[in-house]
């Protein structure tokens, strides 16, 4: 049947119970996904590993807007620049994504990139002319150290391991700016086509250089991971037509709870304490800047 699919909706329904409840479902089947790329990352080299997934996810892309009343419409872009920029944020991102996930848990990668919105922050006034006030930079110091926590600052040197994630939240909040220009102008599915077309792109240009012969029940893995994580950014794009996203935003961190589920079932990870006290202070540091943000602005 051809019809309007949410993701082309442009209305917005006040149903925030069903938000949170996609956000959660949402963040749930992206961080299966991002297990299963963790599990192939041991046996298949990155860009064989992204080349699959993402190739799966485009392909899932087109289908839903092929079953669209104006497919052209809903992916035809009106600011090719930034989708490129987007587009080579999210291959650089991918790959570090997938080096980081090799060398730790997936709940201490996913702590280390919720720092991505203070660093967002203090970009801000710079690349999209936002004041940051005092309190903000204060959140920004918090995040910051528990950034430093995460890497472990102890007398044997630092977790270098761990600077593969900070380079991830470093890269996605370039990608954050380049979302922010683009939902302007663009569609979700748009914005997913060129992202999906350019980190596809970037997995098969590695092929001559980096390439192993996988089995069936891997390359079906592949496909299953580029199923799920399209099913994944569906919900999670989606919540946000249901419910404001000031009121989602502190329900994200219920990724770094499918996180530590996922890895203690999968891998038996227990956070130690130093990925804890970093954990705390991440997530405060954005509670903090989120619960600033919803004060009312001061009478002039």
């Amino acid at each position: 049947m051809t019809g309007e699919t949410p993701l082309l909706r442009a209305s917005a329904i006040d149903a925030p119970v069903k938000g949170i409840f996609y956000l959660a479902l949402g963040g749930l089947f992206l961080t299966v996904a991002d297990a299963v790329l963790k599990w192939l990352s041991t046996s298949v080299p990155p860009g064989e590993l992204l080349a699959g997934r993402t190739g799966v996810t485009l392909m899932l892309t087109i289908i839903v807007a092929l079953r669209s009343s104006a497919p052209l419409a809903a992916l035809r872009t009106r600011n090719l620049r930034d989708q490129i920029g987007r587009g080579v944020c999210a291959a650089v991102f991918s790959f570090l994504m997938i080096e980081a996930f090799r060398r730790m848990p997936l709940a201490d990668v996913y702590s280390i990139l919720f720092a991505a919105p203070f660093l967002l922050a203090a970009l801000a006034p710079r690349l999209l002319d936002e004041k940051v006030g005092a309190d903000r930079w204060f959140a920004i110091a918090l995040g910051f150290a528990g950034v430093v926590l995460m890497l472990r600052p102890t007398g044997e040197g630092i977790r270098w391991a761990a600077l593969f994630a900070v380079a991830c939240a470093a890269i996605s909040t370039f990608r954050d700016i380049f979302n922010r220009r683009l939902i302007a102008t663009d569609t979700s599915l748009a914005i997913q086509l060129y992202t999906n077309v350019a980190v596809t792109a970037a997995g098969l240009a590695t092929l001559p250089f980096a390439f192993v012969p996988i089995g069936w029940f891997d390359l079906g893995l592949i496909a299953l991971c580029g199923v799920i994580q399209f099913v994944g950014q569906y919900f999670f794009v989606d919540a946000f037509r249901y419910a404001p996203a000031t009121a989602l935003a502190p329900f994200k961190y219920i990724l770094l709870v499918w996180a530590l589920a996922v890895g203690f079932v999968v891998w038996g990870d227990r956070p130690d304490g130093w990925s804890l006290a970093g954990t705390a202070l991440i997530v405060g540091s954005g509670l903090f800047m989120l619960a600033r943000s919803r004060r009312p602005a001061p009478a002039a």
